[in-house]
C-alpha cells in the first residue's frame, strides 16, 4: 500500500485531479492547516512524508489558505 502527501489549496480540485491519475485512490484525508504561506504548508508536507513513510514532491500553485493531504493508493 502505498500513500502521497502533498499541499493544496483547494482540496476538492486536487483530489479529483489525483482521482484521474489513480482510480485505485482511497483514505484521502486533510492532515495539516490551514497554513497563511506555502513555505509552511511545503515545511509541514516535508515533515509529515517523512513520518509516515509516504511519497511526496514539492509543488503547489494557488492563492489562499493552504492544506496538507494525504491519500492511499
Amino acid at each position: 500500500m502505498a500513500c502521497k502527501i502533498g499541499i493544496t489549496t483547494d482540496l476538492d480540485r486536487r483530489r479529483k485531479e489525483w482521482e484521474s491519475e489513480y482510480p485505485n485512490l482511497y483514505g484521502w484525508q486533510m492532515l495539516d492547516g490551514p497554513f497563511a504561506t506555502q513555505q509552511k504548508a511545503q515545511e509541514a508536507e516535508d515533515r509529515l512524508a517523512k513520518q509516515h513513510g509516504c511519497d511526496s514532491h514539492h509543488g503547489g500553485e494557488g492563492k489562499g489558505q493552504w492544506w496538507v493531504y494525504k491519500f492511499y493508493y
